[in-house]
């Protein structure tokens, strides 16, 4: 999966009261992993980021301008 843009990850994040703690209990993960996912380190499992676009309820063009915008934006 392509560099996701981490800056649109935390907006959409923070308007559902999520933080990095919080989302990485929704989808099962420990915060290092999903730290280490969003600082580029490794990368988000297809199953992550489906469930992220569940839990967000993400349009088309919001999966798309975060999950392939096709570089790094922001920082974790």
């Amino acid at each position: 999966m392509p560099d996701i843009d981490v800056r649109r990850l935390r907006a959409v994040m923070a308007l559902h009261g999520d933080t990095g703690k919080s989302l990485a209990r929704r989808l099962g993960l420990s915060r290092a992993s999903l730290s280490r996912a969003l600082n580029g380190r490794r990368e988000f499992r297809v199953g992550e980021a489906l469930k992220i676009c569940e839990l967000y309820q993400l349009t088309p063009a919001q999966v798309a301008t975060i999950f392939f915008s096709g570089g790094r934006h922001g920082s974790a």
